[in-house]
């Protein structure tokens, strides 16, 4: 379960999501192997290796772009507590946390994309976002996209993450104040 504790000292909150050590990992810290898609979960015709779309362009084996919530979240739907009894605040990492597979195809990369497909994956983002941040107690969307084993990616296949929190991270707040 993850949670969310709060900086005794800043008062700034830190999501802290133990159950992420459990995702899949496809990279060696020696040389990055460019495996093909025959075990990917995010390849065509693995579908079933996800959770079910939120978001798919067209049906099974011809998509191009498909989002589902991610199986290993850093934040989860149900759940809400709060301790002060630890030398921090705490409270369940509650949110939503969802993956965009942005190419069906395994190995081809962002700067592969035309013009027409990257504005597709833009408008997508654009419309899960707005979906994610109308949810009750959502106060931030952050949407990230990794690209190597270096940056957190753990599975070779180009993909977004998007993430909803009920809390504002200080450093947004502030940067939000200053416009």
């Amino acid at each position: 379960m993850s949670e969310f504790r709060r900086n005794p000292f800043t008062g700034e909150w830190t999501l802290y999501a133990e159950n992420r050590k459990n995702r899949p990992y496809e990279f060696t810290w020696s040389k990055p192997e460019r495996k093909t898609g025959e075990k990917c979960p995010f390849c065509r015709g693995h579908e079933s290796w996800t959770t079910p779309a939120v978001y798919q362009d067209g049906a099974n084996g011809v998509w191009s772009i498909r989002v589902f919530p991610n199986m290993y979240p850093a934040v989860s739907a149900s759940g809400f507590y709060s301790e002060r009894e630890s030398f921090y605040e705490q409270t369940v990492g509650t949110g939503r946390h969802e993956v965009l597979v942005d190419t069906s195809t395994h190995g081809e990369t962002i700067d592969e994309f035309s013009l027409g497909h990257m504005q597709e994956v833009l408008m997508v983002l654009r419309m899960r976002y707005v979906s994610i941040r109308a949810e009750e107690n959502t106060e931030y969307v952050q949407i990230f996209k990794n690209c190597g084993a270096e940056a957190g990616m753990s599975i070779q296949h180009s993909h977004w993450q998007l993430v909803g929190v009920p809390i504002v991270p200080e450093r947004i707040r502030k940067m939000m104040d200053l416009g």
